[in-house]
Formats: structure tokens, sequence, C-alpha cells
């Protein structure tokens, strides 16, 4: 498994790319595909955010991210990284790191898993609403029963976390509603 300071290097290095490609993109070179994979890591809101701050310091690459962007996604990316002028650079990278590793984790506990069981016939959908604070993130579970998608939302969402908190703390409210619409609390 790829180290958080390695997720982290890697983020500070597509930010790098990233600008040096729009900079040359706007001398009139080409850059294909490897500009928009630098925005493809589930963390494309902190590159747009870095990129965004560095503009803020240098004309050239705020005319360059302006020859790229239409009117609406400038103004896009710049509410993206209003929105995230709280972070310091350094808690950018570290942000951007760990969203990547758990989208990673999403994508192989629990994606993938519920990709497998939507397409078996004898599973139904259960949709599932997390509540904490101020927080709710409604999913689809797909599972035989009742029983089966408690025990799935259970054991996954233990080791589950959102930014590095942990998904489920004592205040969180779990709501299962099945495909019947009745509703059941863990």
């Amino acid at each position: 498994m790829t180290t958080l300071q390695a997720r982290m290097k890697d983020y500070q290095r597509r930010v790098d790319l990233a600008e040096n490609l729009l900079l040359q993109k706007s001398a009139g070179n080409q850059c294909g595909r490897e500009l928009d994979n630098c925005f493809e890591q589930y963390d494309g809101e902190f590159v747009v955010t870095a990129l965004i701050r560095r503009a803020e310091k240098s004309d050239e690459l705020t005319n360059a991210l302006k020859k790229d962007l239409t009117p609406r996604g400038w103004e896009k990316w710049n509410r993206i990284a209003a929105k995230n002028r709280h972070v310091s650079d350094d808690g950018l990278a570290k942000i951007a790191a760990t969203i990547q590793r758990e989208a990673e984790w999403n994508s192989v506990h629990i994606f993938i898993p519920q990709l497998e069981k939507a397409n078996d016939p004898q599973c139904r959908p259960f949709k599932i609403c997390r509540t904490s604070a101020d927080e709710t993130l409604t999913e689809t579970f797909h599972a035989r029963n009742l029983r089966e998608v408690t025990q799935e939302i259970l054991k996954n969402w233990q080791e589950r976390t959102v930014q590095g908190a942990p998904y489920v703390d004592m205040l969180t409210t779990i709501t299962i509603t099945t495909p019947d619409g009745e509703q059941f609390e863990l």
C-alpha cells in the first residue's frame, strides 16, 4: 500500500506538472491526456486550489488558466479555491492523499462487491443514510435481506474514514430503508 507521504509527493508532482503543462499549452504546445490525468486521482479539487493559489502569485499562470478555461470555468475554480482557503498548502497535500486512500479503499471494499451484488437477482437495493453532526451521506447497498445489509454496513463502516476521521462515531445515526419502504435505525 502506498504511504501517505508518497501520495503527498505524488500530489505535489501532479500540481507542478499541471502548472507546467498549462503554461506550455498557453504557448501553443499540445499536452493531450497528460493534463487531464493531473486532476483524476480523486483529489482534483485540491489540485485546482493549489493552481489558483499559484496563479495569484503568477500573472503568466493566471493568463494561461484564463486562456484554457471558459469564464464560467475560471469562476468555478475560484469558488473551489475559496472553499479551501482555510487549508494550508501542506494541508491540501495531506487531504488530497487521504482522499485518494479512502477512494481506493471504497472501491475495493464497497463499490466492487456491491457491483457484483447489484447484478445478483437474489439481492435487492437497501437505502442507507448515515447522519453525523451536520453531515449526511446516503448510499445504496444490495443484499438478500436486512440482516445481510446490516452486517455489511457494520463490517465496512468500522474501517471506513472520511478525510482521516472515523466514519462512524458515537453520535452517528444509521437509517436503513428496505426496498419495501420500511425504516430501521442502527
